[in-house]
Order: structure tokens, then sequence, then C-alpha cells
């Protein structure tokens, strides 16, 4: 649930991020018109016209296994598997990878906000059984 609302959240700064720019695009580019207009409504508008757009694209890339996106991004896939196991510098990377997400402040954080959205399940042999 606390996933879904960050996920949220990250989707209304990103319209709202949107929505000044275009805002701002009124106002440099035509100051007049600007004065006029409901720059707010016509920079929310624009948003919403975007996410509407992308995730168009997104759905049809989805349902058609031939689409030209879906073919260069499967192309790009198969490319980095190749490189994964040829390239000597990835497991140096994972390894660096891990790391950092063994050890970062940010996982941390998730993981204990995890067991405390849990508190009533026993911690202690979750843990046993999982190390078992």
């Amino acid at each position: 649930m606390r996933r879904h609302l960050e996920t949220d959240s990250a989707v209304l700064r990103c319209r709202r991020l949107i929505a000044h720019q275009v805002v701002d695009w009124i106002k440099e580019e035509y100051s007049t018109l600007e004065q006029i207009l409901p720059t707010a409504a016509i920079g929310n508008g624009a948003a919403g016209m975007i996410r509407s757009g992308v995730n168009q694209i997104l759905k049809k890339v989805s349902d058609d296994r031939d689409h030209m996106l879906r073919k260069e991004f499967d192309s790009a896939v198969q490319v980095l598997i190749a490189r994964l196991k040829s390239d000597r510098s990835f497991p140096e990377k994972g390894e660096e990878l891990k790391r950092h997400l063994r050890d970062g402040e940010m996982v941390s954080t998730y993981v204990k906000d995890l067991w405390s959205g849990v508190a009533h399940v026993d911690q202690d042999r979750c843990v046993k059984s999982a190390l078992a």
C-alpha cells in the first residue's frame, strides 16, 4: 500500500512539473497570451494529455508482440544479456550494487517500514524459517 502511495505521489510530482514547464513556456514564448489565458489550466490539461498519450503508447506496446518499440526493447534486453554473460566488469558492478543495497540507508529504512507494517507477524519465526 505504501509503495502504491509513493508511486501516486511521484506521478503527481511529475504531472505538476510538466504543468509548470508548459506554463513557463507559455509565459516565455507568448507573454501577451499568458496575460489573458488561464495558463495553470492549460498546463494541467497538457500534463493530463501527455500522461494519457504515454499510457496509450504503453498499452499498445503491451498488447502487440510485433510492436516496433517492443521489438527494440526486446533487442536491447538481448544485448544486455549478452554483455552480462561476457563483460568481466559486470560481476564487480553487481557486487557493488549488492553492497549498496545491503548497506544503504534507503533500503534499510524500507525494510524497517515493511517490518513495522507486519508487526503482528511472529518476526522471529519468519527470520528463523528464512535462514533455515
